[in-house]
């Protein structure tokens, strides 16, 4: 898909193939093809003989598991006396024998368990993980099918500063990245087209009748929202089937439908580490095109 520009580095950072992380990645995220196969052609009954029961093997959810454990084992030393202040440590305030064993609270309320806190590391882990892969997959597709765009972009990124010996030598920071509108652009719209989430879901706890249509909803009933077909509709976008990034740079932003792209949702329950995921996205994308083109 794109040609190499430059010698690729022999070592990468963190890319040790005996690190404990390292291995772990490949075994909980990169399931064997042939397992994946298996769980699409063959009957359940045949599964459990083969013992494939889940398309992720469990020897990997074992392995996350103790990693969870020991980090949990850390933080419980009288010794430790770092402030932690992340996602983990949101669960952990909430586990009652977390809480228990640092402070002696009493809780009066049901609240997560040990097991309830492993498995949302575990949902965060794979669902930032997949995400990002998965949108970066896509946008990757875009640009090398859209060639103009491409150069476009690349020509943004060249002319961004960043340089001063070679294009190697350049390093792309928080405030550099945010100031590249044309990226920017083309991440919202590769977003737009490729939603890494297609739906989301929410469930009634009233009656609700619709003023306009005359529709009700139930109380217990669960509303399906489609992020393809409002970001694809041509009634918020013109040729919304085409790889348009010219629609997210600022000066078009005004013409955009509010609420009509949500590829991380929208409200208190959106995707809370979408922040990151666009940065951390625009990064990786930066500092690979300024390596590749077609």
């Amino acid at each position: 898909m794109f040609s190499w520009k430059h010698q690729q580095q022999n070592t990468i950072n963190g890319d040790d193939p005996n690190n404990k992380f390292t291995k772990l990645i490949k075994c909980l995220l990169f399931p064997s093809k042939w397992r994946i196969l298996a769980h699409q052609v063959l009957p359940e009954f045949c599964l459990q003989v083969l013992n494939i029961t889940n398309i992720i093997e469990i020897a990997g959810l074992d392995q996350f598991a103790e990693l969870v454990a020991e980090e949990f084992t850390k933080r419980l030393k009288p010794t430790e006396t770092i402030a932690y202040d992340d996602f983990f440590q949101t669960l952990l305030d909430r586990c009652p024998e977390f809480i228990d064993k640092t402070n002696g609270k009493t809780l009066d309320q049901q609240w997560m368990t040990k097991e309830e806190v492993m498995a949302n590391m575990f949902a965060l882990f794979d669902g930032g993980f997949v995400g990002h892969y998965t949108s970066m997959t896509f946008l990757i597709y875009e640009l090398a099918i859209n060639t103009d765009c491409q150069q476009k972009l690349y020509d943004e990124l060249i002319n961004s500063n960043c340089f001063v010996d070679s294009r190697l030598n350049g390093q792309f920071d928080w405030e550099t990245v945010g100031k590249l509108d044309y990226l920017n652009a083309c991440l919202s719209e590769s977003l737009r087209l490729h939603s890494a989430i297609n739906r989301d879901g929410r469930l009634a706890n009233q009656d609700y009748t619709d003023e306009t249509t005359g529709l009700t909803i139930k109380k217990g009933q669960e509303i399906q929202l489609s992020h393809s077909a409002v970001q694809q509709c041509p009634d918020y976008y013109r040729m919304p089937d085409q790889f348009i990034p010219d629609r997210f740079v600022k000066h078009n932003k005004h013409q955009l439908v509010d609420s009509a792209y949500l590829p991380f949702g929208l409200g208190r329950r959106m995707c809370p580490g979408y922040k990151f995921a666009l940065m951390a996205i625009k990064l990786t994308m930066a500092h690979l095109l300024i390596r590749y083109n077609t």
